[in-house]
């Protein structure tokens, strides 16, 4: 059997890192818990492994300014991003930053579970053919788009909503979430922030 990953959950509302600690914990999973970024920050070390839980708003930081100092950081741990105040712009941007995913409160259990054990199966897997084959896979996918549904896409990407897009290429915001709709069933994700996870992560040919 395999050792699970240690999970640093780091939000500065006591409730959730109380419900996080005890549903990760009844999972088999070690739970380090922070109730602020710098705590945790002042935490980790080189030799750090485990998964990271990152509220988006603290109470003495931005979610996404630990996120950009994490990356500085020789451990480099996956990090699934938490907000309850979600928007694509946001999921964008941190995605961009190197968020693994994101999340919206309150966190669906089976989703946030189901996504830390395909983290962990991810960071077992090394092989380098990997990120090539899912290159080839989602350019596929673009290929068979439409003209219409590519501009959208792209909007979408840049962050733009349903309302801004319409505006902009002078459409329905209705015809907007019609294509949105046929673009993500094609990549096979329920979800915008799936969608961006999937597209703007290195391998996808759109992180850089």
């Amino acid at each position: 059997m395999s050792v699970k990953s240690t999970i640093y959950v780091v939000d500065d509302d006591a409730g959730v890192r109380d419900a996080l600690s005890l549903l990760l914990t009844l999972h088999g999973y070690a739970v380090r818990s922070f109730a602020s970024g710098q705590l945790f920050l002042e935490s980790m070390t080189a030799s750090s492994q485990g998964i990271i839980i990152l509220d988006l708003r603290l109470g003495d930081s931005d979610g996404l300014a630990i996120l950009s100092q994490l990356q500085q950081t020789a451990a480099q741990l996956p990090v699934i991003m938490l907000t309850a105040y979600g928007d694509v712009a946001t999921a964008r941007n941190a995605l961009r930053g190197g968020a693994a995913d994101f999340l919206e409160k309150p966190v669906d259990e089976e989703q946030l579970i189901h996504r830390i054990q395909e983290l962990e199966l991810e960071q077992g897997q090394n092989s380098r053919r990997e990120p090539r084959r899912r290159h080839d896979e989602l350019r596929g996918i673009r290929e068979r788009l439409t003209p219409r549904e590519l501009d959208i896409l792209n909007h979408l990407l840049e962050g733009g909503t349903a309302r801004e897009i319409a505006a902009t290429l002078g459409i329905s915001a209705r015809t907007v979430e019609a294509h949105r709709a046929h673009i993500m069933e094609k990549f096979g994700v329920s979800r915008i922030p799936d969608l961006l996870r999937l597209l703007l992560q290195p391998g996808s040919g759109n992180s850089g």
